[in-house]
């Protein structure tokens, strides 16, 4: 195999071609996929008629990164759910 094309993409690696967080902030390198993302995003929240201000996302670069977003959200939100039941349950009087 030849690999005479890696000396000419190199150059390339410079630039960040995937966009690595929140779409909704700003990029410090002007090269990125945050325009993209957000066009997606506006066009399944039209879709679904998510008013602008009430939805948040970004494209994952495959299934795994989706998943594992996916269970970091549930845990995070899981853990809020324990902790106001926690509290609400402490606070009842026993019987």
């Amino acid at each position: 195999m030849h690999y005479e094309h890696h000396a000419i993409l190199a150059p390339l690696l410079q630039y960040s071609l995937n966009n690595c967080g929140d779409p909704f902030t700003q990029s410090p390198v002007d090269f990125h996929s945050k325009d993209f993302e957000v066009a997606v995003l506006d066009w399944f929240a039209q879709l679904w008629e998510i008013e602008k201000d009430e939805y948040w996302g970004y494209i994952t670069s495959g299934g795994t990164e989706g998943n594992l977003h996916c269970l970091l959200v549930g845990l995070k939100e899981m853990t809020q759910i324990c902790h106001r039941t926690l509290r609400k349950s402490s606070s009842m009087p026993s019987v």
